[in-house]
């Protein structure tokens, strides 16, 4: 789980450098950031695992669609 948030600067610090302008990379950006924040909220205060599991997924998603236009990108 550590992985993807360092994934994740990653990509984002790729997206900057390279200067890739995406819509798709910003509202995958966001997506992943709010789904981040609403998993540690929901493991500080309901810490029901299917919940959890299920926002994981969709970060990790996120951060997928955020490789997959990064790599479509540059083709």
């Amino acid at each position: 789980m550590f992985e993807i948030s360092v994934f994740y600067y990653v990509v984002c610090t790729l997206y900057i450098f390279l200067e890739v302008e995406s819509t798709l990379a910003l509202v995958s950006a966001w997506l992943f950031v709010v789904s981040r924040i609403f998993q540690a909220v929901v493991h500080i205060t309901y810490n029901k695992a299917p919940y959890r599991m299920l926002v994981f997924a969709i970060s990790i998603l996120c951060e997928l669609f955020l490789w997959v236009g990064f790599i479509v990108s540059l083709s």
